[in-house]
């Protein structure tokens, strides 16, 4: 089996998340080319991914210097960054895949995670919004951009987006609950008892609502803890 097939069953195991079958195809692939860059580079995020973030680190920036214009490896280098607190360099590495093609939405997108993870909030905003701009259907970025308005006190920007999110996917974890807690927040009672109702029908079949907001549209211990318990999991 030559080098591409054997790329191609890596990927398939690594999709399917059988880490350790794809980590031994990276290897054999690296045995036969031992400067094979998507070989190296996805063996690193594996390691990552299995925790062991020096060797994956190490793996990835080996990688990259194989092929220092694959902005996908940047941002997974980033994200490994990120993971470990390590803001600076994740906001570099970001950076540097936008360098490389500023359209790419993941790396937008995990900008303003990383803004937002040391408080940049005005700086979080104007990337999850980018991010929207760049692609209309990446839900996450919807979600995370209303939460962040609400959070700075924008609680009818907020509402906006999240029900701009809810027409485009009305089962986005915890979207519901979020647009009640919004909507209590400023006093805003149009259809509010509607949507807790909905919250309420379908508390044991979906993730609606988290463990927090759960609190304050219900006194049902049994609904409180089968929310928390679905939560933590």
């Amino acid at each position: 089996m030559n080098t591409d097939n054997l790329l191609e069953q890596g990927i398939l195991l690594h999709k399917k998340n059988s880490l350790d079958e794809a980590k031994k195809i990276y290897k054999e692939i690296i045995e036969i080319e031992k400067d094979n860059f998507q070989a190296i580079h996805l063996l690193g995020v594996i390691f990552c991914q299995q925790k062991d973030y020096n060797t994956g680190i190490e793996l990835i920036e080996k990688s990259l210097k194989i092929n220092n214009k694959n902005y996908s490896a940047l941002n997974n280098l980033g994200n490994f960054f990120l993971e470990l607190k390590k803001y600076p360099e994740a906001i570099e590495k970001y950076k540097k895949a936008l360098n490389l093609n500023e359209n790419y939405t993941a790396a937008i997108y995990n900008l303003g995670n990383a803004y937002k993870a040391i408080s940049k909030f005005n700086i979080a905003l104007e990337y999850y919004y980018k991010a929207i701009i760049s692609n209309p259907r990446f839900f996450e970025a919807y979600y995370d951009y209303a939460e962040l308005l609400e959070r700075v006190g924008r609680i009818e920007d907020a509402l906006k987006y999240y029900y701009k999110l809810l027409e485009l996917n009305p089962s986005h974890p915890y979207l519901l609950g979020s647009i009640v807690r919004s909507k209590l927040n400023i006093c805003q009672w149009e259809s509010l008892s509607l949507e807790v109702e909905e919250i309420k029908k379908n508390l044991f079949r979906k993730k609606i609502i988290n463990a927090f907001d759960i609190l304050f549209i219900t006194d049902s211990l049994e609904q409180q803890v089968e929310v928390i318990k679905k939560f933590s999991e």
